[in-house]
């Protein structure tokens, strides 16, 4: 062994290297170099395995007679879908939101439902007012001849009538009754003022001396209620109505609910029958109850004329509502009536005059 350690230590290595025996290069050394896939350490020998080989798709079997004959009979069978063309034009659709309602839902509703009512009756106005105008064009001019008050022919100079009057044709068909009314409201009022004077003119003669005094005021102030009056229901109240349902008149109706509430007054203050008003009514009729019978049936005449006062009231109170619900149902309202009122005065050739000299003496005095 000493002689092996003395040779030369560069020389080759085989003589010395334990691992370079053929026993062991056998076993260590890797085999032929065919392809990482191909190699399998696992096969016998270490030779590479085997590729293999892709496997082809089976095909199908040729068809038989009975399958071609069942697809032709399923071809038959179906029916082919139309198509239809697409439409040339499509509407888009209104995705506009909901309108917002704040309220409850059942009120709601019946704001709703009121608001449909009324812009439906405020339609069908329209159409009334529409169909009245074709009608009058239809008939063409017709001569407005007076016929109110309806005095008969043979009456004098004076008595002749003095206006046009036609509730059939000038007023909407739906509120002719109404215009009816009142001409019968003012009829009656002119009645009771005629019997004012009548039994007043009755107390004065059957009372006794202390009370002749007051009797015979009261039948002074009828004389003069009637001379008033007449004339006055007519131009006051009456025709403002007339002209409102002719015109559409804001204006005009506000004018006729004011003075037909002091109408409603003068009706109360009348039945009562306070001394020295004028009117024969409860009180002063009970105070010509005595023991003479021409008293009692005066005073009985008086507590009568107090009842056609009274009766009066709860007429006049009806048709004032019923008349102002036509009025709000229409689209009238107090900023209505103001704008008539200062076009009207605008349109007036006086106050346009006052107008005019009014500012130029302001002008001159500020020069």
């Amino acid at each position: 062994m000493a002689g092996d350690f003395e040779g030369n230590p560069f020389a080759s290595e085989e003589g010395i290297n334990p691992f370079a025996d053929p026993a062991v290069t056998q076993v260590t050394e890797p085999p032929p170099s065919s392809g990482p896939d191909e190699y399998n350490p696992f096969a016998e020998g270490g030779k590479p395995a085997k590729k293999a080989e892709p496997e082809l798709p089976r095909l199908p079997p040729p068809p038989t007679k009975s399958d071609i004959k069942a697809k032709n009979k399923a071809a038959k069978a179906a029916k082919p879908k139309k198509v239809e063309p697409p439409p040339a034009f499509v509407q888009a659709k209104d995705d506009k939101p909901p309108a917002y309602n704040s309220g409850a839902g059942p009120f709601a509703n019946q704001e709703q439902s009121e608001l449909e009512k009324r812009e439906a009756e405020i339609a069908q106005r329209e159409r009334d007012l529409q169909a009245r105008e074709k009608n009058l064009e239809r008939l063409g001019p017709i001569l407005r001849e007076n016929n109110f008050p309806p005095f008969p022919a043979f009456c004098p100079s004076p008595l002749k009538p003095c206006l046009y009057i036609n509730i059939n044709v000038e007023v909407p068909p739906p509120e002719r009754w109404k215009m009816w009314a009142l001409l019968g409201l003012m009829i009656f009022t002119w009645v009771m003022l005629v019997l004012n004077v009548f039994i007043s003119i009755v107390g004065a003669a059957v009372s006794s001396d202390g009370n002749r005094n007051e009797y015979l005021t009261t039948m002074g102030v009828s004389i003069l209620y009637l001379v008033l009056f007449v004339p006055g229901t007519l131009f006051c109240w009456f025709l403002p109505v007339y002209h409102a349902y002719r015109k559409d008149s804001s204006l005009a109706y506000m004018w006729f609910f004011f003075v037909m509430l002091f109408q409603v007054l003068s009706y109360t203050l009348n039945g009562i029958g306070a001394p020295n008003l004028g009117a024969c009514g409860f009180f002063n009729g009970a105070k010509l109850f005595g023991p003479d019978e021409d008293q009692k049936a005066a005073g009985a005449m008086f507590i009568i004329m107090g009842l056609l006062w009274i009766i009066a009231v709860p007429l006049a109170i009806l048709l004032i509502i019923l008349v102002h619900r036509y009025y709000r149902q229409s689209g009238g309202s107090l900023n209505r009536a103001t704008e008539e009122a200062v076009t009207g005065a605008a349109k007036n050739k006086a106050v346009r005059g006052a107008v005019k000299s009014g500012v130029s003496a302001g002008v001159k005095a500020s020069m």
